[in-house]
């Protein structure tokens, strides 16, 4: 079993104080952390390798990295202008 933030807050011993973390500003320091946390060190040192690794390996990896070359129905999409147009640049995979 796994005890982390989340669970503290949820199931364990913080059970209590739930309304004070979550129905208040409070509530923000929350989503700071976990964007830091994702984008700054989990991403970056964990999941991005664990992701490329799956894209090479895995037949869903291949056909992920395809559609995100030529587009669902295969015909080739202007990558540049669907970039700048519907990806936020913190959201782009490589």
């Amino acid at each position: 079993m796994r005890v982390g933030g989340g669970d503290l807050i949820w199931f364990g011993p913080l059970k209590p104080f739930q309304k004070l973390f979550f129905h208040t500003p409070l509530v923000n320091g929350f989503i700071l952390a976990s964007d830091l946390y994702h984008d700054f060190y989990r991403w970056p040192l964990i999941d991005r390798r664990v992701f490329e690794r799956w894209c090479e390996t895995t037949e869903w990896g291949q056909m992920f990295l395809r559609y995100a070359r030529v587009g669902p129905q295969g015909s080739p999409i202007d990558v540049a202008a669907a970039v700048e147009t519907t990806v936020p640049a913190s959201s782009r995979i490589h």
